[in-house]
């Protein structure tokens, strides 16, 4: 179980600050002083892996309860410095004030602490790799009990708290002088960890091993200075500002990629645009009565799977399918080409034969199925003679 380290600082900077680690149980596990803030790196090796919590003395802070209007409490952080500006005796802007959460009969008790202090008492325990979870005050560890005040009494010092939860550290000589005007006819109670200490007051007494341990007790459930900009980083937060420069090359990287892959999908529909329009114009030449069909894919699927199964149409399928099986008789003719002319529905093929004999024969049999014939000029080749041969329907117009 993970156990917490309760690091006092000194009111004054010629005094050690102390510390003292608790179990979850309150057990005191170890416990030291060290010079201020020279010494804190010693105490970071001892602290990896267990929770911090800084101790401000008393002494550098105002613990006071505001009154605060019933309609102002919802804006509380608002308020605050203005209500608190007569118990202040400096500039209310240099201070970190900070409230508990509860009020009763619409005050709330409220701590100020000189802003600077509080932001280098931090500084220089990040410093020496120290990240304290929680910054309370000392004296905020005492009991609070609506009946009696309490009062610690060690070494040096003395903490008083009252029944409101005020509280203050009183010099030892002058607890005599100041206990009767401050607590008038409210009882006491002194929890002493030096026996040797204001033993003139009369009071209930209960004896103290360690005061920093007495009070490390309930300052677990205090008030937590680390709030607003204070507030302590999760770890995830800690490790994202290490690596927020990569994250944001890696989103720029991934933004560009993304634009890229836009760029390649528009260019792609662009192209597949103008396919799309050159198959519709090519079905259009070759299948002028359907012009405005919706997918010519399909329906040149369709006529080609007609032509296979020599069904004849009209058109330029419809000449193919009658004029193939002349041309395969004879192996002899070669078909170099073959075009459509949609004006004149006429078919024209580009035809080598092994001889003019063989041309007229074929030309013959065309005559002989109805076609009108064409021949153009032959001409000489090396496989024989080669000539265009146009064919239309009879009835059909140049």
């Amino acid at each position: 179980m993970t156990s917490t380290i309760f690091l006092r600082l000194p009111n004054l900077v010629e005094q050690p600050a102390d510390w003292v680690e608790l179990a979850a149980d309150n057990q005191i596990l170890a416990s030291g002083r060290l010079q201020w803030p020279e010494q804190l790196t010693e105490l970071a090796s001892h602290a990896q892996q267990k929770s911090l919590v800084l101790v401000l003395p008393v002494e550098r802070t105002l613990i006071t309860r505001v009154t605060v209007p019933e309609k102002q409490q919802k804006h509380l952080s608002k308020v605050l410095p203005y209500l608190l500006e007569e118990h202040v005796a400096g500039s209310i802007d240099d201070l970190h004030i900070v409230a508990e959460p509860v009020f009763e009969q619409n005050q709330v008790l409220t701590v100020a602490v000189d802003e600077q202090y509080f932001r280098d008492c931090l500084q220089q325990c990040q410093s020496a790799g120290l990240n304290p979870v929680q910054v309370t005050i000392d004296a905020l560890g005492l009991p609070t009990t609506i009946d009696r005040a309490h009062l610690l009494v060690s070494e040096q010092r003395a903490l008083l708290r009252l029944p409101d939860g005020q509280a203050q550290a009183l010099a030892l000589s002058e607890l005599s002088s100041l206990l009767p005007l401050l607590l008038g006819e409210t009882p006491l109670k002194i929890f002493s960890a030096d026996s040797t200490q204001a033993n003139d007051i009369v009071a209930e007494r209960e004896e103290i091993d360690h005061d920093l341990a007495f009070l490390a007790q309930r300052l677990r459930t205090t008030l937590n200075l680390r709030q607003g900009e204070y507030a302590p980083s999760s770890a995830w937060q800690e490790h994202w500002q290490q690596w927020r420069p990569l994250v944001k090359v890696l989103g720029i990287a991934a933004a560009v990629s993304y634009l890229l892959v836009i760029g390649d999908l528009l260019l792609m529909n662009y192209r597949i645009n103008k396919i799309d329009s050159a198959i519709r114009e090519s079905y259009a030449q070759a299948f002028p009565s359907e012009a405005n069909v919706a997918q010519p894919m399909a329906s040149m699927r369709g006529h080609m799977k007609k032509f296979a199964d020599g069904v004849s149409g009209g058109g330029f399928t419809g000449y193919l399918a009658e004029v193939a099986p002349v041309v395969k008789e004879n192996p002899q003719l070669v078909v170099r080409g073959a075009g459509y002319e949609v004006g004149s529905q006429a078919l024209r093929m580009d035809i080598t034969a092994p001889d003019l004999g063989t041309l007229n024969q074929l030309v013959q049999r065309f005559q002989q199925m109805g076609f009108s014939t064409d021949l153009g000029q032959a001409s000489a080749s090396a496989g024989g003679y080669s000539s265009r041969l146009e064919l239309r329907r009879q009835g059909e117009k140049k």
